[in-house]
């Protein structure tokens, strides 16, 4: 869909959530952002623009306002997802995809929120969740059979594997 790209208030600069009207969402969905035309994409929480936001947002100076007729195709973005989606500027069309993040995008909004401690908490938790399951696996080999340490080894190294991929947070736009 193409959306037209407003930037995010001040104030919600480091917040870890995008507004927009369509499609229609449970309000504080976790979606997928990707952009059509670079390839990029990002998990955030999305937050509904209705008459109330379209106000408070319009209200403010230094704002480019969203009209009624935009309100649907309006996307308002910090600088921070704007980035990692490629896009360089306001006040243009972008064509974006935006579907409901399953399980792995749930993680992962974590680990690409503009909230550098929002991104180290998920990380810290993930390295919890990847030591604790590690502990209980040698455990476990050790009561049950020490021919299971083996097994236990491969499944720490396929864990660490799978946190590794899971605490990237978003590409770093590259130079050209």
């Amino acid at each position: 869909m193409e959306y037209k790209i407003y930037a995010a208030l001040h104030e919600e600069s480091n917040n870890g959530w995008v507004w927009f009207a369509k499609p229609e969402f449970e309000p504080r969905t976790l979606v997928l952002l990707s952009n059509s035309q670079t390839g990029q994409c990002v998990y955030c929480e999305c937050r509904r623009i209705d008459e109330n936001f379209r106000k408070l947002y319009n209200d403010r100076p230094y704002t480019v306002k969203v009209s009624g007729e935009d309100q649907d195709v309006a996307l308002v973005i910090s600088d921070w997802y704007r980035r990692a989606l490629g896009i360089k500027t306001t006040k243009i069309d972008v064509d974006l995809r935006v579907s409901k993040a399953n399980w792995w995008g749930e993680l992962r909004t974590g680990c690409q929120h503009p909230d550098p401690v929002v991104r180290l908490a998920t990380r810290l938790g993930i390295l919890a969740s990847l030591l604790g399951f590690s502990a209980f696996f040698f455990a476990l080999s050790s009561v049950v059979s020490q021919k299971l340490n083996p097994i236990a080894a491969v499944l720490s190294v396929v864990l660490g594997i799978v946190s590794l991929f899971a605490c990237r947070g978003v590409k770093s736009p590259r130079a050209n």
